[in-house]
């Protein structure tokens, strides 16, 4: 499937989430300095527990908040609060998979040249009774 380039709040569809489970979407940030840009490489990257601070990334995903978590089936406030959560990354990029990457990038502070650029991950976990063990499964949200 091809890219495409979209406003998230706009393209955000529910209809291929399944109906039990939790939604849970993590975010992960890189941080680009002039000298990282010029080299090809972010300075720091990693999980982050927000989409609009400079939150210090992490290496480990269970260190972290996620930036969204609700029971499945969504409620009409639970839509509106994963909308305003993809707003926050502006224009996107995806590949029709469970990552969202933003195609902008946000400055904190202006005494640096830091920039950081954002990607959300979208996924359904679920409690087996058989099993005994949790799964998790890739969620789409974009259609």
């Amino acid at each position: 499937m091809s890219k495409h380039h979209v406003r998230p709040e706009d393209a955000l569809t529910l209809d291929l989430l399944p109906k039990h489970g939790y939604l849970v979407v993590y975010a992960t940030a890189e941080v680009w300095t002039n000298e990282a840009i010029e080299f090809g490489s972010a300075d720091r990257f990693g999980w982050v527990s927000s989409l609009d601070q400079p939150d210090e990334p992490v290496q480990a995903r269970n260190d972290v908040e996620p930036v969204f978590m609700a029971y499945l089936p969504l409620n009409e406030d639970e839509r509106g609060e994963l909308a305003d959560v993809l707003a926050l990354l502006g224009p996107v990029h995806s590949d029709h998979g469970p990552t969202i990457y933003a195609t902008g990038t946000k400055t904190y502070d202006a005494t640096t040249d830091e920039v950081w650029r954002y990607a959300v991950h979208a996924h359904v976990k679920r409690f087996s009774t058989v099993t005994m063990q949790w799964s998790e499964e890739p969620a789409l949200l974009l259609m």
